[in-house]
């Protein structure tokens, strides 16, 4: 970072800059951002100097808006700066702010279209930025309290991920990205498919209070839609599989593979829960999700063999918290202990290396999990036994919810998890008090 900032010096002080050099300097900001913390590759981690390396791409492109306001260079720089500020600002929970950055990448993306840029280069900047879009829509949905607007959010990501496949389908990249890319999309689709049904399931348990017609969506639905989600997801797990024969995409095919399993998973989880709210036996579904969760915790590992990629570490734990939720409902206790007490290792180190918003929510869940095994457990047991485990439980949830308040005080939103925290240590606290009383 300091040679580049000594060459940006030199050009900037000179009386006739090298604009070119500028344009280069500014890519390598980028370039090095992705490296200190990057979304899809190996990296090291570092949000801070992510940040301040984009800073500095956007300071140097400012200064060249006002020299070359017609290069097209220019502007597809300005449409690669504003996706990696948006998987910024998404990784810190400022979902309103990374969709600013995504429409703004996408107005640059058309500049730069209309001053000739090159069809390859402008739609892998233009699939980059609409996946973003579509990630916090789908996150967006998932934060929501009500059915209405939470399925709202999905079909928008949903329209974004289709938007980005139409781009990938025309035939202008390079060729060796369309294969992940429509892989990586049929997921993001599938994704957001399976939770506007799992949104309706929540709503009928709810009573459709919030429907705007007062006739909404029923289980049927909830089936059809979750079917959907599961035949894309399908798709795209075949298309990875394929894609895995290649040495040169192997290892983003293998990543990609485990995040679609784990959709797999989730969309056999909500047959399951479908069935359930039917009264029918959906054991079947449960077997599939959890045969599908341990399916792609084997591959989490063969990834996070590499330490240095801190994205593969995050997945595998992903995957050992899905495995140790099936684990839990199963009643294997025991197993679910054991992994988790592992997880939790896990994350606080990911959290010590680059302690983003994500990452410290991770961290809060697999705690929080740990303390529901405890609650478990105290409830099956009797006396000062009973008591122990109802504390540890409390102990437990008392740190998922500090972090989850220190996310709060950074301006996440997390009401919603403070509240259920504080509504468990009550509940464990009487549980406790029940007994020694």
């Amino acid at each position: 970072t300091r040679y580049l900032a000594r060459l940006r010096a030199q050009s900037e002080a000179s009386p006739d800059p090298d604009l070119d050099l500028m344009l280069d300097l500014a890519a390598a900001h980028d370039r090095l951002a992705a490296v200190q913390a990057g979304f899809a590759k190996a990296n090291r981690g570092d949000s801070a100097d992510a940040e301040a390396s984009i800073a500095e791409a956007e300071r140097i492109r400012d200064v060249l808006v006002e020299l070359i306001p017609d290069d097209s260079r220019l502007w597809l720089g300005i449409a690669m700066g504003a996706e990696q500020r948006g998987r910024v600002e998404q990784a810190k929970g400022n979902f309103e702010e990374a969709l600013t950055h995504g429409e703004r990448g996408l107005e640059a993306v058309t500049r730069s279209d209309q001053l000739g840029a090159g069809d390859g280069e402008l739609d892998t900047v233009r699939v980059a930025l609409l996946t973003l879009m579509g990630d916090i829509e789908h996150r967006l949905g998932q934060a929501s309290d009500s059915a209405v607007i939470a399925s709202d959010h999905l079909r928008v990501a949903i329209g974004h991920f289709e938007a980005a496949t139409d781009v990938v389908e025309a035939g202008n990249m390079v060729a060796g990205e369309v294969g992940l890319l429509g892989a990586d999309l049929l997921a993001r689709r599938a994704r957001s498919t399976t939770e506007i049904a799992r949104w309706v399931i929540r709503d009928i348990q709810r009573g459709g209070g919030d429907d705007r017609a007062g006739d909404g969506p029923d289980l049927d639905d909830a089936d059809r839609i979750a079917r959907e989600g599961l035949a894309l997801v399908s798709a795209s797990v075949a298309a990875y599989a394929v894609l895995r024969e290649d040495d040169a995409s192997a290892r983003d095919a293998l990543r990609g593979m485990i995040t679609t399993l784990r959709e797999e998973s989730l969309a056999w989880e909500t047959l399951g829960r479908i069935a359930a709210q039917r009264g029918e036996d959906g054991g079947f579904a449960g077997d599939e999700a959890f045969a599908t969760s341990q399916e792609a915790y084997e591959f989490a590992q063969v990834l996070a063999s590499d330490e240095t990629d801190l994205d593969a570490q995050r997945l595998l734990g992903v995957m050992m918290n899905s495995v140790g939720n099936a684990l839990r409902v199963k009643g294997r206790l025991d197993e679910a202990e054991l992994l988790y007490d592992e997880l939790i290792p896990l994350c606080r180190g990911i959290v010590a290396t680059d302690p983003t918003t994500r990452y410290s929510r991770d961290l809060a869940i697999a705690v929080l999990k740990r303390a529901q095994i405890d609650e478990v457990r105290a409830r099956t047991l009797e006396g000062e036994e009973a008591v122990a485990f109802y504390e540890a439980a409390e102990v437990r949830y008392a740190e998922a919810g500090a972090i989850f308040e220190a996310l709060a005080a950074e301006g996440i939103p997390m009401e919603r998890e403070i509240n259920e925290i504080v509504r468990v240590i009550e509940r464990v606290r009487a549980a406790a008090a029940a007994i020694g009383g």
